[in-house]
């Protein structure tokens, strides 16, 4: 016995008319009500397929974006790198020719800063030849939009002594040009030069990250956070009557105790550091930490707070 949706009405059996469904028809309501376990199954499996194929279509729609989001990404680097790398071919042309003047406008090097000066310097730059451009991705503290390490032969004193050299060129593009800002001898960014993602956006971070690369023994690189005068140059403050004999740090505490100025904040912290040449100990240093240049640098630490 069956009925109808509002239970009033009871349905008779109608004719078959395929393999899948029976009807139940309604005379009252005259409704027809597919009742078939075989006929539901088949039509939520193709439901089913339907959408899964609306997914897969949408995440290849997806995938196909990003795709061509990242390739235009890449091109647009790769013609970035490429510019810039026929603005140093360009300026050592200049200089092989003894073209200063045109060299010179390639240039926005703070040593730099009039021809003369210019001449001083290069006058006795001559290229011989280049054997390579590398594209780099390290942070240029001089404000960089692109690093190019180059590797070529010549002379770039006035010993005139033809020898393989290895520089940094560090290029800024000003409207639709590129210029030269510094060069910079080539280290290793893994140990010596901050990566841009290591750069503090912070006091407190600028401090954290100076304490966890003395605990990394990345002396150079907790260097490159300071700005404080009686820590020394980095030679002094890598040896071993600086920071460079720690070999362990474990932090306890870091707050923000007072923001002075937007560019000036003092930053608590309370740390242990095991220090063989010298003393291991529990330290609570208050370090006033500066944004005045390129980014957030430790210029001095006390030992109480003021």
């Amino acid at each position: 016995m069956k009925f109808c949706t509002n239970l009033k009405h009871q349905l008779s059996i109608g004719k078959k008319n395929d393999d899948d469904v029976i009807n139940y028809i309604c005379p009252q309501c005259e409704r027809i009500y597919f009742v078939s376990d075989k006929r539901k199954k088949r039509v939520k499996k193709r439901f089913n397929y339907m959408f899964l194929t609306l997914v897969v279509l949408s995440i290849v729609f997806f995938i196909w974006q990003k795709s061509d989001l990242i390739q235009e990404k890449f091109f647009n680097v790769k013609n970035e790198q490429t510019t810039a790398i026929n603005t140093i071919k360009t300026f050592f042309d200049a200089l092989n020719n003894e073209n200063y003047y045109e060299a010179y406008k390639l240039t926005n090097h703070a040593k730099w800063n009039s021809l003369d000066n210019f001449k001083t310097y290069l006058k006795n730059w001559k290229i011989t030849e280049i054997s390579e451009f590398k594209g780099k991705s390290y942070y240029s503290k001089y404000g960089a939009d692109t690093i190019i390490n180059v590797k070529y032969s010549g002379t770039v004193d006035k010993s005139l002594v033809n020898s393989n050299r290895d520089f940094d060129f560090h290029l800024k593009k000003y409207n639709n040009d590129w210029k030269i800002i510094r060069l910079y001898n080539p280290k290793n960014p893994n140990i010596d030069i901050l990566k841009k993602k290591e750069v503090p956006s912070s006091a407190e971070d600028a401090v954290r990250s100076f304490l966890n690369f003395l605990n990394k023994k990345l002396y150079i690189k907790a260097h490159k956070l300071t700005n404080n005068p009686s820590w020394g140059n980095e030679s002094k403050f890598t040896s071993n009557k600086g920071f460079g004999c720690i070999t362990n740090v474990n932090i306890y505490s870091i707050k923000n105790i007072e923001v002075i100025n937007d560019n000036l904040e003092i930053i608590y912290a309370r740390y242990f550091a095991k220090d063989p040449c010298n003393e291991s100990n529990t330290y609570e240093f208050y370090f006033y930490v500066s944004n005045k240049n390129d980014y957030w640098k430790i210029i001095n630490a006390k030992n109480e707070y003021h």
